[in-house]
């Protein structure tokens, strides 16, 4: 009785194969490793093909990927302030990465509820990044 096991991987769907390296990790398992994954990586289809003496069987797999930026470095972050009702307050923040300077505002009591400021009546976000505050409340 021959029981051999037979588990291969084929690309679908991708032309450059030569730019695509993998090795099985374990042979026993015959998992796939792809090593470095780069952007032409994404939406590759994979299949999986199983076969013995009685059955065989095959699977689709595609690998998405994403490019993923770090967050930015906050390179001057403002001090708090004590301002008195009704004044307008200026709040800087600056980043080496521009593009993704952010405010949110965390309530003190309420941590959990943290709200992304947006341009609005009562917050106005300046080309440079600062955040103004028009009539501030207690």
């Amino acid at each position: 009785m021959n029981s051999e096991k037979k588990i291969s991987w084929i690309i679908v769907n991708h032309t450059d194969i030569d730019n695509i390296k993998y090795d099985f990790i374990d042979k026993n398992q015959y998992r796939l490793k792809i090593n470095r994954i780069k952007e032409f990586h994404n939406k590759i289809l994979f299949k999986c093909y199983y076969e013995n003496q009685d059955q065989q069987s095959q699977s689709l797999i595609q690998l998405n990927v994403e490019k993923i930026q770090s967050p930015p470095i906050i390179s001057y972050v403002p001090n708090n302030q004590t301002v008195p009702i009704g004044v307008e307050v200026e709040l800087s923040c600056q980043s080496k990465d521009e593009r993704n300077v952010q405010w949110w505002f965390i309530p003190y009591n309420r941590p959990y509820k943290t709200i992304k400021i947006d341009n609005n009546r009562k917050y106005r976000i300046e080309i440079n990044h600062d955040l103004i505050i028009r009539h501030p409340e207690k």
